[in-house]
């Protein structure tokens, strides 16, 4: 295991949400449960140990993954979202305070290269760090794999996702039925879709 795991990610034809990260570690082992996860656009390789040039995700404290996996994973809500473009190559870089952080290796695969392939994006082979934080010196006696899920969103157009959808909406009124009363309701039912497509996360990313 390892005190922290750098790799790269490869998104492909639509943009991607990154929600969060899901990984295996030394739960027995741990004395700490404290994450830190930065982010940087493209390879890590000349830039590891230049924490300026990273941008910080989460610093977070990681709880069971939900699945019963034996994994842990960064609450979504303390996990600052990142958006890949289409065909972007972008590095994620995942420490704890001591040696945690679970991998997989594969003899015949070096940093760098193919790792995962995905419908929607790739992961390749990472390098590891024996120390918390950004190290000086990467670990060169295996080549880690990064060993666990990563949550996102794929960003569609209204078009691609959704053909149609119908809406009913009851009310009582004291009032008859008239031009004026359902004017009124229209603009009430109107202003309240539109709080909620700028209030709501989800329905923000779709397009029309």
């Amino acid at each position: 295991p390892y005190a922290g795991i750098m790799f790269e990610v490869y998104s492909k034809a639509d943009p991607l949400e990154i929600l969060t990260f899901e990984f295996n570690m030394r739960i027995a082992n741990a004395t700490s449960m404290e994450v830190e996860i930065y982010t940087l656009k493209g390879p890590f390789e000349f830039d590891f140990a230049n924490q300026t040039a990273w941008t910080l995700l989460a610093k977070s404290t990681v709880v069971p993954a939900p699945e019963g996996t034996g994994g842990v994973i960064v609450p979504m809500l303390e996990f600052n979202p990142v958006t890949m473009q289409p065909r972007e190559r972008r590095s994620f870089y995942i420490t704890m305070k001591g040696p945690y952080i679970d991998h997989t290796v594969d003899a015949l695969q070096k940093t760098g290269e193919l790792s995962m392939r995905g419908d929607q994006l790739d992961i390749f082979v990472g390098a590891g760090s024996n120390s918390y934080l950004f190290p000086n010196e990467l670990d060169t006696t295996v080549d880690p794999q990064f060993a666990g899920v990563i949550h996102y969103r794929r960003s569609l157009a209204c078009n691609q996702n959704i053909r149609s959808t119908d809406a009913s909406f009851h009310f009582l009124s004291e009032e008859i039925a008239s031009p004026a009363l359902m004017a009124a309701v229209d603009n009430a039912i109107s202003e309240a879709i539109g709080t909620l497509l700028e209030k709501d996360s989800l329905l923000r990313e779709f397009k029309e």
